[in-house]
């Protein structure tokens, strides 16, 4: 018995040096970041949809900017019931950055998106559609929900307001997959290859 408790201990005690050594080289790999690139932090508001016929979504967002790079982090709320539907992540990457000297405002990028969109509803379109379609169903089609994985990538433009502020608009293709909710409809397909579009501002802080 005392062996098997001197065991647990040696392994907690082992497991404690092991997430303090990654707490480390984590601060160290922050603090090298830090003093090698400028990093800027910042907040963002789009408008976002795809083929998965849930419609349009809200994505209020935090933002971060290391040299050509954004990381984008941002929720889903979905137009029709303005409820939480999960998040995304973005990552953009700036390819031609124009010379604000010459009167040059416009960015270029390419990006990479996913998405995890839950709880979400047919648009009161489809649901009338698929309504009309199966009359004999006794289904309320407008309380039907879904969960939806979401991958894209694509291209977009920004467009240098001020110093601080930027619009910008981005299209992708890519293909969605349905985890969760009803398959057998006529006018949605569970899983499909989609266009995705985005427009939206961004504030930077710093």
């Amino acid at each position: 018995m005392k062996n098997h408790i001197i065991r647990i201990l040696v392994a907690i005690d082992a497991k404690r040096n092991r997430v303090l050594i990654l707490a480390l080289l984590v601060l160290l790999f922050d603090k090298a970041i830090g003093q090698a690139t400028p990093v800027n932090y910042g907040f963002s508001i789009s408008r976002s949809s795809s083929g998965n016929n849930f419609g349009s979504f809200y994505n209020p967002g935090l933002i971060v900017n290391v040299r050509n790079n954004q990381f984008e982090i941002a929720a889903n709320v979905q137009q029709r019931n303005t409820k939480f539907s999960g998040a995304q992540f973005t990552h953009e990457y700036i390819y031609f950055d124009g010379d604000e000297a010459a009167g040059q405002r416009v960015q270029l990028f390419v990006f990479y998106n996913m998405k995890l969109i839950t709880n979400a509803s047919l648009t009161k379109k489809n649901a009338y559609k698929e309504r009309g379609n199966a009359p004999e169903r006794e289904m309320n089609f407008d309380n039907l929900r879904f969960t939806t994985a979401e991958a894209y990538m694509g291209f977009g433009m920004k467009l240098k307001m001020t110093e601080h502020v930027k619009l910008y608009s981005l299209i992708g293709i890519g293909a969605y997959n349905t985890l969760s909710g009803e398959s057998n409809l006529r006018f949605r397909d569970s899983k499909s290859v989609s266009l995705t579009l985005k427009t939206g501002i961004s504030y930077m802080i710093r």
